[in-house]
């Protein structure tokens, strides 16, 4: 499966781009500088599915969130 990591998606375009690309069987990582709405966003999509908090102007967060998600999914597409 293709792993995908989005950013500003815990509403919104972002989230719409996160859930096409579930729906069509992507794994996806949805980051988001609000935590709680993100990890919401992610629960609702399913299983294949993660929410990560991510201040993209914030290198440290950046880097987190792709060793989290290469940790999680094995890689990013």
């Amino acid at each position: 499966n293709k792993v995908a990591l989005i950013t500003g998606s815990a509403q919104g375009i972002g989230f719409e781009i996160a859930k096409a690309f579930y729906e069509k069987g992507t794994f996806v990582v949805l980051t988001d500088m609000n935590e709680g709405k993100v990890k919401e966003a992610a629960s609702s999509l399913g299983e294949n599915a993660i929410g990560l908090k991510c201040d993209v102007t914030n290198e440290e967060e950046i880097k987190a969130s792709i060793a989290i998600t290469i940790k999680h999914f094995g890689k990013i597409d």
